[in-house]
């Protein structure tokens, strides 16, 4: 471990985005995370300050309840640095970041639906892509302009929504969402909003629920890394011919993967006894190196960052702690 970052992140579930640790102005590296006060903070990875100085409030009561997701992307449009954050308050926030004068950008106020459960949002061709689960069903992902009018939604029922990604397929020339559920991973079409294709387990009777899938390209194809959070292993399926190209079994439930060179994976567990995460080999489906220097419980999420000085990756744990590591 390289630094404890903070100690009072919202735990109350698995779910992985947390915070967001992203490159910034001149090479400077900054994560992003709300606290249980209702905080956002912003930590500067450039600085070997102390922890009473660093991190940093960008927000104060920023939300009404706890964080469910803290997210970084970059508008190319507009060459801006963007915060998505969402919260059990049903509220989508919106943050121009900028170190010395962070601005509130769109706050989407869902608090009208009941019972909803919106764990992430992404921002995506200039549009924001929110998706919303309800126990009862009647879950959906719709699409948002940036004053807040409704564009568009997925033509058909992503299932219970526990995790989202996306990915740009240079074969297809399409975006594609990666949508993780109860059951396996849909994977949608961006561009007119249809299901591509669905990843399930096969010979399941069980619920599988997934972590949040990625998609790789190696050898010519596009392979979809789809993690088990019940199961405890990673399928990988070719994404154009839905078969099953690998399927690695670990010890543990899956919370969270996380790229690393195209070869190797990072991989988080769910009350791990020992190893809190390890790092895998794609090809030899080796274990490459089992870290095991957390004293809690287990890892909610795992990200990397990629520096000419150096990657970097983050993790937060079960306590409500954010850890850094030099890699």
């Amino acid at each position: 471990i390289y630094k404890c970052i903070g100690s009072n992140l919202f735990n109350r579930n698995c779910y992985n985005n947390r915070a967001c640790i992203f490159n910034y102005y001149r090479d400077k590296n900054y994560i992003v995370y709300g606290v249980k006060t209702l905080d956002l903070m912003c930590y500067d990875c450039s600085k070997e300050s102390s922890i009473i100085s660093n991190p940093f409030k960008l927000f104060s009561n920023f939300h009404k309840t706890f964080f469910d997701s803290v997210r970084h992307f970059f508008d190319l449009k507009n060459s801006k640095d963007l915060i998505i954050t969402t919260s059990l308050d049903s509220h989508v926030k919106i943050v121009d970041f900028k170190v010395k004068d962070s601005k509130l950008l769109y706050d989407f106020d869902f608090e009208y639906l009941d019972n909803v459960v919106i764990n992430t949002a992404y921002f995506i061709e200039n549009k924001i892509m929110i998706p919303f689960a309800f126990h009862k069903g009647g879950n959906r992902i719709a699409f948002y302009s940036l004053n807040g009018t409704k564009i568009n939604e997925f033509t058909r029922d992503p299932g219970f929504i526990l995790h989202l990604n996306t990915y740009y397929s240079s074969y297809s020339k399409v975006n594609f969402a990666i949508v993780s559920n109860t059951e396996g991973i849909y994977v949608y079409n961006i561009n007119d909003y249809s299901l591509y294709n669905k990843y399930l387990p096969k010979n399941t009777v069980n619920k599988s629920a997934f972590a949040e899938g990625h998609i790789i390209e190696k050898d010519e194809k596009e392979i979809l890394i789809g993690p088990s959070f019940s199961l405890g292993c990673l399928y990988l399926w070719n994404l154009r011919t839905k078969v099953l190209v690998s399927l690695i079994q670990l010890t543990n439930g899956i919370t969270d993967i996380c790229l690393w060179n195209n070869n190797y994976i990072f991989v988080s567990f769910v009350k791990a006894e020992k190893d809190k995460f390890i790092l895998l080999n794609l090809d030899s489906k080796e274990v490459e190196k089992k870290f095991d220097d957390i004293n809690d419980n287990f890892c909610y999420g795992i990200k990397i960052l990629k520096h000419k000085t150096g990657d970097l990756l983050m993790t937060f744990t079960s306590a409500g702690k954010l850890y850094l590591y030099k890699l």
